[in-house]
């Protein structure tokens, strides 16, 4: 920024403050409030002033005064001064833990939790001399108990008592024994709207509400079909003073039930 030809610096700017090695300079300017000269650029680099790092406009009787910070080096960050109606996306990661049996695969939303993983397979056999057979060619594939009938076949952790007319006998080990649950990483998107007008901050939220996909995803997979991956809630509305701030967030999973949330268009 070429300080505006408009700008008059006043009589008690600059100041100059010096702390741990960093320079700081105010500059203080004064313009007509029927003027509109060009805004600093935070981050640009000014000579005989430094970087600037942020500015504030206030406005007076008859006149307007924008004051400047400048810095020496910008190794901390500046404060971001944002636009009306400018939208601010925030990535967070949250870890759950899951159970076993709800494992699916994240872009399909198939099952691919196998029951051999933390359950042995039990045959049923006349006597506790009798042999088993090898397992079943369903034990490696198997996802739930529906290929065992529980008279010939039963999937249990220990082993199950012994009917009068026969003894279960291990037929086929658990394959992860111990193994009950699975960490996922869960993506936690925050949308920061920044506004003038408290009405539309108040609109803002509204658009969060329910299956709903954030308009930024960080390389996150969208919903797809009838899989929705993005549960969206609004958080609340604050001030800075000069702008009106709503937040909405959205958190992810491999597919949400749409028998418990609304989907939005």
């Amino acid at each position: 920024m070429a300080i505006d030809a408009l700008l008059v610096e006043r009589p008690d700017s600059p100041q100059i403050r010096k702390d741990q090695g960093r320079q700081e300079v105010i500059r203080s300017y004064a313009y007509g409030n029927d003027e509109v000269p060009a805004m600093p650029v935070i981050g640009e680099f000014i000579t005989g002033s430094g970087y600037v790092a942020n500015y504030d406009v206030k406005h007076g009787p008859g006149y307007t005064t924008l004051t400047v910070q400048f810095l020496d080096r910008l190794d901390t960050p500046a404060v971001v001064i944002h636009a009306n109606n400018t939208t601010q996306y925030d990535l967070s990661i949250n870890f759950i833990e899951k159970a076993l049996e709800t494992k699916v695969d994240p872009s399909t939303g198939d099952i691919t939790y196998l029951k051999k993983w933390n359950f042995n397979l039990y045959q049923m056999v006349a006597d506790k001399d009798a042999s088993v057979t090898s397992p079943p060619a369903w034990f490696d594939t198997a996802h739930d108990e529906s290929d065992a009938d529980g008279c010939n076949y039963a999937w249990a952790k220990i082993r199950p008592g012994d009917p009068k007319e026969g003894v279960w006998k291990l037929c086929g080990s658990m394959t992860k024994p111990g193994v009950e649950a699975y960490l996922i990483a869960q993506p936690v998107i925050t949308a920061k709207g920044y506004f003038t007008t408290r009405n539309d901050a108040i609109a803002f939220l509204s658009t969060a509400i329910g299956l709903h996909d954030p308009a930024y995803r960080f390389g996150f997979a969208a919903s797809s079909g009838s899989v929705y991956r993005w549960l969206a809630f609004p958080m609340g509305i604050t001030s800075d003073g000069k702008m009106w701030i709503a937040q909405n967030q959205y958190q992810f999973a491999d597919k949400w039930d749409t028998d418990l949330y609304t989907v939005i268009a």
